[in-house]
């Protein structure tokens, strides 16, 4: 069963690829009934969250995918990132620094830095912003407002 659900997620992804979403969100659904683990789990929560504004589904799956205790920082960076839109900083802070104690990302980063500024925690946003400036006028005046 495991390889079937790894094939179906090879195919949703080949289809993301030729903008064919819902034969995609097909696929993955397809992946989580043969075999709930993290990564089907974490694919089918991107896929309503990204791609079909289904933050609820989405966070329903994603939680279930953390049951799991995953090694992978993916499901973490989603929750927080779902967090962060839902403006629920205090849990998108937590579940950002467990992402980022996993594996840093640039994404998680510059969650955190927006939980953190909306928690008042003005000095650890300036510095988690310093991380992700780059090219982002957003992030330049974040850094500096912060």
């Amino acid at each position: 069963m495991g390889g079937y659900s790894l094939n179906l997620n090879k195919k949703a992804n080949e289809c993301l690829e030729n903008n064919d979403y819902a034969k995609a969100l097909e696929y993955l659904g397809e992946a989580v009934r043969l075999s709930k683990n993290v990564q089907s789990l974490n694919n089918l929560a991107w896929m309503y969250y990204s791609e079909e504004g289904e933050d609820e589904k989405a966070l329903e799956l994603i939680k279930e995918a953390l049951s799991f205790n995953p090694k992978s920082y993916f499901p973490y960076n989603l929750l927080g990132e779902i967090y962060t839109k839902q403006e629920k900083w205090s849990l998108a802070s937590d579940v950002l620094q467990k992402s980022i104690s996993i594996h840093p990302s640039k994404e998680a980063f510059q969650n955190l830095a927006v939980a953190k500024y909306h928690l008042g925690e003005l000095e650890e946003a300036a510095d988690l912003f310093s991380l992700v400036v780059g090219d982002s006028d957003y992030n330049l005046f974040s850094y500096v407002q912060c």
